[in-house]
């Protein structure tokens, strides 16, 4: 199992509005082979925004699911040019994702993972780097999180 790889990174995502960002994220999981359902995946990722914004504020959101449709865990890192308004902590629109994919009956072991990469968000540096490092620099820092 491969949580993260270079090719879960996109830095030119095209959407304009949150729909279309969720629908990227949600082919990108299934390009992978992370997700079996990208249509179910992105309606996941949506009914968790309506329980509560996962912008974290600073252009930064973190959609995440635990679904049926999650085949393995994983990570995707993607960014926009063109920031979108997410309903953010901060009211900023937001321009960078990590988002977190989760088998239904994932294991404790992935969770803990998860929540290690969950617990770098609050790290201004660690935002800093995700926003601005190219996708080598990304991966070395997501394995230096997760490590």
């Amino acid at each position: 199992m491969t949580l993260f790889s270079s090719q879960a990174i996109n830095l030119s995502l095209r959407g304009r509005i949150q729909a279309e960002i969720l629908h990227e994220l949600a082919e990108m999981a299934a390009g992978l082979g992370k997700i079996n359902n990208p249509k179910i995946f992105a309606q996941a990722l949506t009914v968790r925004e309506l329980h509560g914004s996962t912008g974290f504020g600073d252009g930064v959101a973190l959609p995440h699911t635990r679904s049926a449709c999650v085949t393995s865990p994983g990570i995707l890192v993607a960014r926009t040019a063109h920031p979108v308004t997410w309903n953010a902590s901060d009211d900023e629109p937001v321009s960078c994702w990590l988002c977190l994919m989760i088998p239904e009956n994932g294991s404790d072991a992935d969770t803990l993972l998860l929540s290690k990469l969950c617990r770098k968000m609050v790290n201004p540096d660690f935002i800093a780097a995700l926003k601005t490092r190219d996708e080598h620099g990304i991966v070395e820092l997501i394995f230096n999180a997760i490590s």
